[in-house]
């Protein structure tokens, strides 16, 4: 929640009640998935199985690509998050190879948004570094409003 707040993006963070999280911090792994099949959140689908539809319970997991993908095909995106990891302190120089990672970028958005889940990767690591790692408040004003995909706060 406070890499979301810091970067102005809604993170959704379901289930948070600290007595839930030590509930299920105290769980097997056996409890917490079926090691057999692999089926993830396996005490959440079995009490949820009277009130949701099976074509829902057996779903697989997927993230919300369609407004990622509509912002990251943006021209003011693609300055900023050339802008982000160029910076010379920056996560992807820091740790990472920063040429690969400008070069991943650029092919990115050259050839269609094919590598759209490395970068936003990119994106939430080099704004968790800023913030935790180098100190910073917020990010610069001079592309915050172009670079946040819902304002800035």
């Amino acid at each position: 929640d406070r890499a979301g707040m810091s970067a102005s993006v809604e993170v959704l963070a379901p289930f948070v009640a600290h007595q839930l999280v030590n509930w299920t911090n105290g769980l097997s792994i056996e409890e917490k998935r079926d090691t057999v099949t692999n089926e993830s959140k396996r005490i959440l689908r079995r009490a949820m199985t009277s009130r949701l539809p099976e074509r829902i319970l057996q779903k697989k997991k997927q993230g919300s690509p369609a407004d990622i993908m509509q912002w990251l095909n943006c021209e003011s995106s693609r300055m900023a998050v050339e802008s982000l990891v160029s910076a010379g302190d920056g996560f992807s120089n820091s740790y990472l190879d920063g040429h690969a990672v400008r070069r991943l970028v650029r092919s990115h958005y050259k050839g269609g948004l094919k590598y759209i889940s490395m970068v936003w990767q990119l994106i939430t690591l080099e704004l968790w570094h800023r913030v935790f790692r180098c100190g910073e408040k917020t990010m610069p004003d001079s592309w915050k409003p172009k670079f946040l995909p819902y304002g800035s706060r």
